[in-house]
């Protein structure tokens, strides 16, 4: 169904003037635009905090072909994005989550039309398409219903006029700050392997939680994964994460959760850092040490890591568990017991097995017996 809404003052000789009208129309435009329609990262709040997400402006079938998205198989409009398209989010809001659309937010304006026989003569319809400079597949994937609309212009006496309201936004109501974060390919990188010249200290642990927390706390999530050494055990890859790993998580030490504030990255597992217990080398990796704690839930022996990489002390994360809705990094993976590291090393080796050391494909597993 297309928006119709009305355009701004301006003043053209009658009978109308087509070009006047349409530079109304780009004026009022840019002026609901301003930093979106010159060039800058415009981003689109993917509404949901759970498993589901709202798709209805998107066309269904376009997330499917481009593997962005999988629909919910009860609710037609609920999507979930898919791993690899996730790595399009950037941000959180109270409400979602801030998909990179593309850059250079702009309006294609069709012929005029005089307008059918109920309304007056003195309006004008303008058909109007809201396209990218450069989109991504998230933007590719917007229904023509959501992107195409009806602008209804109404001249009377040589002037223009319409009401206040942001109709030539892409979402009016859109919580994503602007300009938004660009999608960066998930790099993949060598494991570190320099070893540090001294063992890290509680200190130099402590501090290192705190900083990390405190950029979940800020939202700065770029500033965050420049303190984690990531490592995709699906993929068997060093690297090979993004901002959107940690989008979905929140700080673990500052008391009560905000809207906008995903799980704690520590899993409420942990909320003192001062309470952590020791810090042992792994037996092999030189680089890697386990930062040992009591689980405040469970009271057993649980554990993170840190690793010596480009020269600091980062922490070690994880992509180790699909999950519906985003798929956030793991932080506490326990490598300080034999049998949990021995599946990670396995893992890493390119084993299609999960987190527990089970088969990826069971199914697979039975046709190799027979």
């Amino acid at each position: 169904m297309l928006l119709s809404i009305f355009i701004l003052s301006a003043c053209g000789p009658e009978p109308l003037d087509e070009e006047v009208a349409k530079k109304a129309i780009l004026e009022s435009f840019e002026k609901q635009n301003p930093d979106r329609s010159k060039g800058g990262r415009l981003s689109y709040e993917l509404q949901g905090k759970g498993q589901w997400f709202e798709g209805g402006d998107f066309n269904l079938t376009c997330l499917q072909e481009k593997s962005l998205a999988y629909q919910h198989h009860g609710k037609a409009a609920q999507i979930a994005p898919s791993h690899e398209a996730q790595a399009y989010i950037g941000d959180s809001t109270a409400t979602g989550f801030c998909i990179d659309m593309g850059e250079g937010l702009k309006l294609d304006i069709g012929a005029v039309e005089k307008s059918d026989a109920r309304l007056k003569a003195q309006f004008y319809s303008y058909t109007v398409t809201l396209s990218m400079n450069a989109p991504t597949p998230w933007f590719e994937c917007l229904s023509e219903s959501f992107r195409i609309r009806e602008v209804l212009v109404q001249y009377d006496k040589g002037i223009l006029s319409i009401p206040k309201e942001p109709v030539l936004q892409l979402r009016p109501k859109d919580a994503c700050q602007h300009p938004g974060t660009a999608f960066q390919e998930r790099p993949e990188r060598a494991r570190a392997e320099e070893k540090p010249k001294r063992s890290p200290d509680r200190k130099t642990v402590i501090k290192l939680l705190e900083k990390f927390d405190q950029a979940l706390y800020d939202g700065k999530f770029d500033e965050a994964l420049q303190l984690v050494s990531c490592v995709d055990l699906y993929q068997s890859k060093w690297g090979h994460c993004a901002v959107s790993e940690l989008v979905p998580l929140g700080p673990s030490s500052k008391g009560s959760p905000r809207m906008q504030d995903g799980t704690p990255w520590l899993m409420n597992r942990l909320k003192d850092f001062s309470k952590i217990k020791s810090i042992m080398r792994d037996g092999k990796d030189p680089t890697l040490y386990h930062v040992r704690f009591q689980d405040r839930k469970t009271k057993k022996d649980r554990s993170f890591s840190v690793q010596y990489d480009g020269g600091a002390w980062k922490l070690l994360g994880a992509v180790s568990e699909y999950q519906q809705g985003l798929t956030p990094l793991s932080f506490i993976l326990d490598l300080h017991n034999k049998k949990t590291r021995d599946i990670f090393k396995r893992r890493l080796a390119g084993e299609k097995i999960d987190h527990r050391g089970r088969p990826l494909d069971p199914m697979a597993e039975e046709e190799e017996k027979k």
